[in-house]
């Protein structure tokens, strides 16, 4: 319990320092199915030039609705799949 609460805390730290208005890198989505994209984030331990970005957002496009899967893990990583 102790280990997972440090890596948390350690990982609210690193994501602190995050620009307020943006992701430093956008990543490129990709079509992996019909209607279906991913972001595929870094490989790596969250840090200040990935603003804490390691997950895979990914999205389905339904008619007129979107389904978002793992959005991310801040404003700023919403913000990027957003614009994606």
């Amino acid at each position: 319990m102790r280990l997972t609460a440090l890596f948390f805390l350690a990982s609210l730290a690193l994501t602190a320092h995050a620009a307020p208005d943006g992701i430093v890198k956008a990543y490129p989505a990709e079509q992996v199915a019909p209607d279906t994209w991913v972001i595929t984030g870094p490989l790596g331990e969250p840090s200040v030039e990935n603003q804490g970005f390691m997950n895979n957002p990914a999205w389905i496009i339904a008619g007129d609705q979107i389904v978002v899967i793992d959005p991310g893990s801040s404003v700023q990583a919403g913000r990027m799949v957003v614009k994606a």
